[in-house]
């Protein structure tokens, strides 16, 4: 788990050189969360792409959504 409170979480996960983050939305507004390191050639798989830079990036959530991003570090 990256980030938790009551309305987002943030978990990342890594196996070898796949990495994959999964963000939530619980709340009833829009919520930005912020990625640290995250990889220039991150795929947003549910369409909500992240503004990417080289220290943190913003993810952008509708209210109760989530996105799965992921990443292959080579």
């Amino acid at each position: 788990v990256i980030q938790q409170d009551d309305q987002q979480l943030l978990i990342k996960r890594k196996y070898f050189n796949e990495e994959v983050w999964v963000a939530f939305n619980k709340s009833k507004t829009e919520s930005r969360l912020t990625i640290d390191n995250l990889p220039t050639q991150a795929t947003s798989l549910l369409g909500n792409e992240p503004i990417i830079s080289e220290q943190s990036s913003i993810l952008t959530l509708p209210p109760l959504s989530f996105e799965i991003i992921t990443a292959t570090n080579k």
